[in-house]
C-alpha cells in the first residue's frame, strides 16, 4: 500500500485528453455554494475555479481552468453531478467535473473527501509551483 512519504503527493494528474463536457444545468447559482479558487501568485491570476451548489439531493459542479502555458490555451471546463448518501458528494461532483474537463487522475477521489488535494494536483501538471487554494463560503 502507497503511504505519503513513498509517493510526495496524494493525487497526480496523469495527462490531459482533449474533451470537454460542461452542461450548463449544473450551474445552479441560486443555491447554497462553496467555491475552490487555485491563485497563481506569480502572475496574480485564478487559475482554477471550482464552484460546489449544495441542493436537497444533489451536489453539482462547475469547474474552469484558465491558463495560458503548453498544455492549454484559453480556458477548459467541466462540470458534475452527484446525488445519493452515504459518501462525500462534494468531492464525487468535483471529480466528474475533473473528468469532464479532461483531467485523468492516478486514482480515484471522488467520494472521500479529498477535494483539494486534487485540485492542487491540477494546479502542479499545468506547471505551477507558487500557487495557493483558498475556500469560499457563500
Amino acid at each position: 500500500m502507497e503511504t505519503l512519504q513513498e509517493n510526495k503527493f496524494r493525487y497526480n494528474v496523469l495527462k490531459l485528453d482533449n474533451k470537454q463536457k460542461f452542461d450548463s444545468n449544473h450551474r445552479k447559482e441560486n443555491l447554497p455554494m462553496t467555491k475552490y479558487s487555485v491563485i497563481d501568485f506569480d502572475s496574480k491570476n485564478e487559475i482554477i475555479d471550482c464552484r460546489v451548489y449544495f441542493g436537497k439531493n444533489k451536489t453539482y459542479c462547475c469547474l474552469w481552468v484558465s491558463t495560458e502555458n503548453k498544455f492549454i490555451s484559453g480556458f477548459i471546463s467541466g462540470s458534475g453531478v452527484a446525488g445519493g448518501c452515504g459518501y462525500d458528494r462534494e468531492s464525487a461532483s468535483i471529480e466528474e467535473a475533473c473528468i469532464n474537463a479532461g483531467f485523468c487522475f492516478d486514482k480515484f477521489f471522488g467520494g472521500t473527501g479529498l477535494q483539494v488535494e486534487a485540485l492542487e494536483a491540477i494546479a502542479r501538471f499545468l506547471g505551477f509551483s507558487n500557487f495557493k487554494l483558498f475556500k469560499h463560503y457563500n
